[in-house]
């Protein structure tokens, strides 16, 4: 049954929609749901716009290919002269090298050694520049090397 209580809230909310105060308490499921689809499709327009806009604006321009010049590099014919001759007067010595371990037929290994030792020969050859491709390393604490790493 109606009691008088809920007849009362009745007439009082009838009474507040008169003078235009919102009701509060009223759901509107139907217009929150338009109002999210429509905020959704105008998102997804926009985007689709602007992804339009971008294509057209970056499909037209053709890619523009830079062409660096590089100044040529002079041909230096003492310093090419310079290196045959040292290098056949290395290729003489290695013959020469090659000749002496030869002499009595086809030379063989004597043994084998396990140990990796180097040894270094200098050879000069009378008016042949020698050509420096690296500079020395300069130390200066002490005039102990550090040891160098390679880079991987």
């Amino acid at each position: 049954m109606i009691e008088t209580k809920d007849i009362s809230n009745m007439v009082k909310h009838i009474l507040r929609r008169d003078k235009g105060i919102a009701d509060t308490h009223i759901m509107h499921p139907t217009r929150e749901w338009f109002i999210g689809v429509g905020m959704a499709l105008m998102i997804v327009s926009a985007g689709s716009l602007f992804c339009f806009y971008l294509y057209t604006v970056f499909s037209g321009k053709i890619q523009e290919e830079n062409i660096i010049i590089e100044s040529a590099v002079p041909y230096q014919a003492i310093t090419v002269k310079s290196a045959l001759e040292l290098f056949s007067a290395k290729q003489k010595k290695f013959s020469e090298i090659v000749e002496k371990n030869n002499v009595g037929g086809q030379a063989e290994p004597s043994a084998i050694s396990t140990s990796v030792t180097t040894t270094t020969t200098t050879t000069t050859t009378p008016n042949i520049p020698e050509l420096i491709i690296d500079p020395p390393p300069i130390f200066e604490d002490n005039g102990t090397p550090i040891e160098a790493t390679l880079a991987p």
